[in-house]
C-alpha cells in the first residue's frame, strides 16, 4: 500500500425495510478517483440487492467493483460471488481488505478483470447466473467493450442477465444502437434520487428468440 495515499472506513447502512438493514463496513481511500470510494450509484445498486434478494441468490460477478459495496452486498446473499476490477494491485488488495472486514472470505473471490481486455479462456470457470455492477456507463468510450464482455456471458448462457445502477449524465449518449449491435435489450426496473442524483436500476439481458 502506498504511503501517500490515506485512508479511512466508512460504515454503510443499507435498508430493505424499517426493521431490515445490512451494515457494510468499507476502506476507502481519500482524494482519489473513481475506484477507490463509495458512489451514490454503488450506494442506490446494494439497496436494490438487499430490496430483491432473489435475484441475486446463485452465483453472482460483479464487474468494475471499486471498493467493493455491492459485491459484498451480494456475497451475503449469493452461493458465490466473484468480485473484479482492473489488475491493479492497490485496487484489489483494497477489496480484499473490504471483504475480509465484513466476514464473507469463505464464498468470494477477487479477480483482475479488464473489460477492454480480456480472453474466453480466463473467464472459462467463471459462470455467473446474474452480472452486477454500479455506475459503469460513465465513459461512453467504454460503452461497447462493457456491452461485449455481457454479451460473451449471455451467449454461453441466455439466462444470464445485468443488473445495474445507471445516472444519466448525458441524454445525447444512448445504450440503444450498441445494444442491438450485441443482441441485447435493456429496460428500466426502479428510478430513484439519491444525494440529488436521478439514478436507475436497469436490467440488460439476451434478446429472446422466441
Amino acid at each position: 500500500m502506498e504511503a501517500s495515499l490515506s485512508t479511512q472506513e466508512r460504515q454503510v447502512v443499507i435498508a430493505a425495510g424499517s426493521s431490515d438493514e445490512c451494515l457494510v463496513v468499507l476502506r476507502e481511500f481519500i482524494g482519489t478517483e473513481f475506484g477507490y470510494f463509495v458512489w451514490p450509484c454503488s450506494v442506490v445498486m446494494a439497496e436494490y440487492v438487499w430490496q430483491h434478494q432473489n435475484h441475486f441468490r446463485g452465483c453472482v460477478l460483479e464487474i468494475g467493483s471499486g471498493v467493493g459495496l455491492v459485491g459484498i452486498m451480494c456475497a451475503k446473499i449469493a452461493t458465490r460471488t466473484f468480485l473484479s476490477d482492473l489488475p491493479d494491485a492497490i485496487l484489489l488488495e483494497n477489496i480484499e481488505y473490504n471483504i475480509s472486514l465484513n466476514n464473507i472470505t469463505s464464498k468470494t473471490n477477487v479477480l483482475g478483470l479488464d473489460w477492454k481486455n480480456w480472453k474466453e479462456e480466463e473467464l472459462e470457470t467463471i459462470r455467473p447466473d446474474c452480472i452486477v455492477a454500479s455506475d459503469c456507463f460513465y465513459d461512453s468510450n467504454d460503452f461497447e467493450y462493457i456491452l461485449a464482455l455481457l454479451s460473451f456471458f449471455c451467449e454461453r448462457d441466455p439466462n444470464c442477465q445485468f443488473i445495474c445502477s445507471y445516472q444519466v449524465r448525458n441524454e445525447n449518449r444512448s445504450l440503444v444502437p450498441l445494444l442491438h449491435m450485441w443482441n441485447l435489450q435493456a429496460e428500466t426496473l426502479q428510478r430513484k434520487i439519491h444525494a440529488a442524483h436521478e439514478i436507475d436500476i436497469i436490467r440488460i439481458h439476451k434478446v429472446s428468440t422466441k
